[in-house]
């Protein structure tokens, strides 16, 4: 089954947090690479950075340079060992809008 994530999804499984456990656990049942579109990729670093941002403004919020730069590492990581482009089936997301909008598009809606 081919799988489209958001970055919800994304966010979870590259830094934790309280669905990173989900995420990783569906992550473990794919059988194949997990498909991505430039868009997906620009939003979830444009989200990881603008949480130093947060952070460097308030340390109660957001997350140090430390945290954004291992996500943005682990990301490439798995971009250069085989993450797919598009051909989705099924949408990952835990944002209750992007559900609906996914379903709509006859998506199936995980996990």
């Amino acid at each position: 089954m081919i799988a489209f994530p958001d970055t919800s999804f994304l966010c979870a499984f590259y830094r934790r947090q309280d669905n990173s456990p989900a995420a990783a656990a569906y992550f473990k049942t794919m059988s194949e690479a997990l498909h991505v579109s430039g868009l997906l990729l620009y939003e979830f670093r444009q989200s990881v950075r603008f949480q130093v941002w947060l952070h460097a403004r308030d340390k109660a919020k957001g997350y140090p340079q430390a945290d954004c730069d291992h996500a943005l590492a682990d990301l490439q990581t798995d971009l250069d060992t085989g993450a797919v482009h598009l051909g989705a089936r099924e949408f990952l997301t835990f944002d209750a809008n992007q559900r609906k909008l996914a379903a709509a598009e006859k998506l199936k809606v995980k996990p």
